[in-house]
């Protein structure tokens, strides 16, 4: 995106729409966001290894950063290549080299040269391939949908220029009707697929919201019984922060500690230090947590137990609250 800036900036000048002196101002925050990034990136890998444990450095980025660029390239290239050729071939284009191609379409092309780096950045940056099937996918995923709205635009353009106005209003109305019937058929007798992961993740936010209310309301009534968080795995690394505010905005002032139990099958670098952080909890006191063995002393008063990821405690009062993984 500051790339994006910058070349806006390039064009801005060379056809004096803005003064030297305003490009430099306005500059000057986006130089100062991106040092700022870089400051952040360069000392959280200082020691070779990212926040995840793996190993970063910049030959890696270098090498993911080339995949990138191929891959790319690999997803977009018939978008352009194959209406060449076909318009070619039905000789309702001139014949001209790759050179003329490039020079009669310089905003298409500076703009698809755009999709590439930003697809290869996030590649470099993230140090892996997509698609990944989550949020992390965006921008990267956009290259195609991008891509082809470029090319459609081109073409529309280019089009405008050997046909009528009329003619050409009406080619715009058929493709149109084409893409709104095409839309149409495939999601024909099912919903839309992003229409189903909402509708998901609004019945897993209701239910987590309700069990949270529920337990809310039995620490209003029992503020003397300690909340125990019975944490499953590393997953549970943010709910375990998450429930502590969230039960301290909802008025809760009951003692909350932290009981984990470990995942021996999830190893590596990241999960080690998850397990390690929510095992230190146990005997932590903290402004948010306190000590395990303090919230159990008196136990004939009872408690109240929150299984995340996994049952709660049957001794206690239960509650149980699935997340799904970070």
């Amino acid at each position: 995106m500051a790339l994006g800036t910058a070349a806006a900036f390039v064009v801005a000048a060379i056809q004096k729409k803005l003064s030297p002196l305003l490009i430099c101002v306005l500059a000057v925050p986006i130089l100062a966001c991106i040092g700022g990034i870089v400051f952040v990136v360069i000392k959280e890998t200082a020691s070779g290894r990212d926040f995840y444990g793996v190993p970063a450095g910049p030959w890696i980025t270098i090498k993911y950063g080339m995949v990138g660029v191929l891959d790319a390239l690999l997803r977009t290239w018939w978008l352009f290549v194959l209406p060449i050729a076909l318009l070619r071939n039905l000789h309702l284009v001139p014949r001209k080299t790759f050179g003329q191609w490039i020079s009669v379409s310089r905003e298409a092309v500076g703009a698809y040269c755009f999709l590439i780096a930003m697809y290869a950045a996030q590649c470099a940056l993230y140090r892996s391939s997509f698609p990944h099937h989550s949020r992390y996918d965006f921008p990267a995923m956009l290259l195609v949908p991008l891509t082809c709205c470029i090319l459609a635009s081109e073409i529309s353009r280019k089009a405008r220029l050997n046909v009528s106005e009329r003619t050409f209003q009406y080619a715009q109305l058929t493709v149109a009707g084409f893409l709104l019937f095409a839309l149409i058929t495939v999601h024909l007798g099912q919903a839309p697929a992003l229409i189903v992961k909402v509708q998901t993740n609004i019945k897993v936010t209701n239910a987590f919201y309700n069990e949270l209310q529920r337990l809310a309301q039995a620490a209003s009534a029992a503020p003397i019984k300690p909340i125990i968080l019975d944490a499953y795995g590393p997953y549970t690394y943010e709910p375990v922060y998450s429930l502590s505010s969230y039960l301290a905005a909802l008025g809760v002032h009951n003692r909350v500690s932290v009981r984990f139990h470990p995942d021996e099958t999830l190893q590596g670098t990241f999960y080690d230090s998850l397990q390690h952080q929510l095992s230190q909890l146990q005997d932590a006191s903290t402004g948010a947590f306190d000590p395990l063995r303090e919230a159990l002393v008196n136990g004939s008063h009872g408690c109240l137990s929150v299984g995340i990821e996994g049952p709660p405690d049957s001794s206690c009062s239960g509650f149980r609250l699935q997340v799904g993984p970070l």
